[in-house]
């Protein structure tokens, strides 16, 4: 379908049927008895009108009318009625006045059929109709409700400029061909519950005044609601969207329910405004998820949400309660420059990807660092998230998050620091781990004491050294170098250090100074806070 050439198309239309009607004002619209039209359409005769009024009750139900029907520009006085009528010629009704009810129900159109321009003053119903070609409602006005509930398009349905005062019902509707509702005005409520959508699917600009309902519909191929404005509640719980949708620039006033949706395609909420509360629980986005600039005003919640693809909020706010608790985020994810207002819950979410939170502001955020594969390196966000972290009493997730934070900011050191700042990592854990420095303790005694004990290089009084000996020499000189600098050049008394034991006697006496120390730092940092 080429949108712009129908709305180009409606407005030609429409300017031409201006200049008719301006040249026919001094004419009275000549009157047609319905009666007349039934009888040229029993009679296979095409009933071709324009600027007439038709008085009576038009009843063509239960016909199979294979001549054209044209009356343009013209007013019904009476009910229309096509019910279960099978049209297999071109209808054309279009810039009429239809003054009370019109019932095309379980009718079939064959050809293509023009309502464009007319005024439905009485109720429309299309109910469980057929459209076997193009149907065209462009700029038409339906007064009281329009119901095509259950009705079929197999052709391109154009609904453009449309204005429904009441409610409009396209619950179950088919749409096998390209479907537009651009610049439609729906006063009242909007039905399109378990309504499929095969081809292009455009409600730009579109208005919807009471509550609108897409709850479990399908739409199969592109598909946008670009600038459209809901000013009620609108609800597309469990509907699929099988390629990419557009929601930009959209308002929800009301609360916008897109729990269990499933987005096979990119979805893309960018400077969207969700005014009510947003539940996108249990929702499966496979493709990219773009809510850039998006902001919402009620409670957002994305409880279990599985994004398959990378994600954007980027410069979003969130200005209440936001949950992402149990949320699966299988790509990269971007906060970036993003707000959050207040509490924002992740608790349980995993983030398998790249995680971005440059320039986010927040003051609470309730996350594990167990949970993050990887942070993205901005000395800002890694500093505010391990005091994030100390805030809530998540010390271990701190520790873990300052030591991911120099391990990353280690290729910014001058070349010379870096195999200290390496050696700070693996001997303590930058302070983190006092386990670490127990480990390499014991690990200086048991290969010091053991070359004490192969190489013979000291002596005890007796002058066998046992395994047990040297591993207590090895001990005592270890501690010895951590207790006083002056242990340092000392020796027990009754031992015997010769040849190499004595430099290896030097080193651990340093290495226990060193390593005690690392120790007795990294304790104090971790168990007093």
């Amino acid at each position: 379908m080429q949108i712009s050439k129908s709305v180009v198309a409606f407005a030609t239309l429409l300017i031409l049927s201006m200049g008719c009607a301006i040249a026919a004002s001094d004419q009275s619209m000549r009157p047609i008895p319905a009666s007349e039209i039934l009888h040229k359409v029993r009679n296979h005769q095409p009933v071709e009108y324009d600027h007439i009024t038709v008085t009576g009750d038009l009843d063509l139900s239960k016909l199979i009318i294979s001549s054209i029907i044209i009356i343009r520009n013209s007013k019904f006085d009476g009910v229309v009625s096509f019910n279960e009528t099978t049209l297999d010629m071109p209808i054309d009704v279009s810039f009429s006045n239809l003054t009370k009810q019109a019932y095309f129900v379980g009718s079939t159109f064959n050809k293509n059929a023009d309502f464009g321009g007319t005024t439905f003053n009485g109720y429309a119903d299309y109910f469980e109709s057929t459209f076997n070609d193009d149907a065209e409602f462009v700029g038409s006005t339906f007064a009281e409700s329009a119901i095509f509930y259950q009705a079929t398009f197999k052709g391109n349905a154009e609904f453009n400029i449309c204005t429904f005062r009441k409610v409009a019902y396209f619950e179950r509707a088919a749409f096998f061909g390209d479907c537009s509702f651009q610049d439609a005005t729906i006063s009242g409520a909007t039905y399109f519950s378990r309504s499929k959508f095969s081809g292009y699917t455009l409600f730009d600009e579109a208005a919807f005044g009471e509550k609108a309902d897409f709850s479990l519909a399908l739409f199969r191929g592109y598909t946008t609601f670009d600038k459209a404005d809901f000013s009620g509640s609108s609800d597309f719980e469990a509907a699929e969207f099988n390629d990419t949708v557009i929601f930009t620039e959209v308002t929800f006033s009301g609360d916008a329910d897109f729990r269990r949706a499933m987005f096979h395609g990119a979805a893309d909420f960018s400077w969207t405004d969700f005014k009510g509360d947003a539940p996108f629980d249990f929702v499966t986005f496979s493709r990219l998820a773009i809510f850039r600039a998006a902001t919402f005003n009620g409670k957002a919640y994305f409880w279990r949400v599985k994004f398959n693809g990378n994600t954007s909020f980027f410069e979003t706010t969130f200005s209440d309660d936001s949950d992402f608790r149990g949320a699966i985020f299988n790509r990269s994810v971007s906060f970036e420059d993003g707000r959050f207002k207040s509490r924002a819950l992740f608790e349980r979410s995993q983030f398998l990807g790249n995680l971005n939170l440059k320039g986010l502001e927040y003051d609470k955020l309730y996350v594990r660092w167990f949970n993050i594969t990887e942070l993205s390196f901005d000395d800002t966000a890694y500093l505010k998230l391990i005091e994030n972290f100390r805030m809530l009493g998540y010390y271990s997730d701190a520790d873990q998050c300052y030591v991911s934070y120099r391990i990353q900011n280690r290729q910014n050191l001058p070349l010379y620091y870096r195999p200290i700042d390496w050696l700070l990592w693996i001997l303590y854990g930058y302070g983190t781990m006092p386990e670490l420095p127990f480990i390499w303790s014991l690990l200086v005694i048991v290969l010091c004491g053991g070359f004490f004990y192969f190489t013979a290089d000291i002596e005890t009084p007796d002058k066998k050294t046992t395994l047990m000996e040297a591993m207590y020499f090895s001990a005592s000189a270890f501690t010895s170098g951590a207790r006083t600098l002056g242990g340092f050049v000392s020796t027990p008394e009754d031992v015997k250090v010769k040849g190499r034991a004595r430099y290896v006697l030097a080193a651990e006496k340093l290495l226990g100074l060193l390593l005690v120390g690392l120790f007795l730092t990294a304790l104090a940092r971790t168990v007093i806070r």
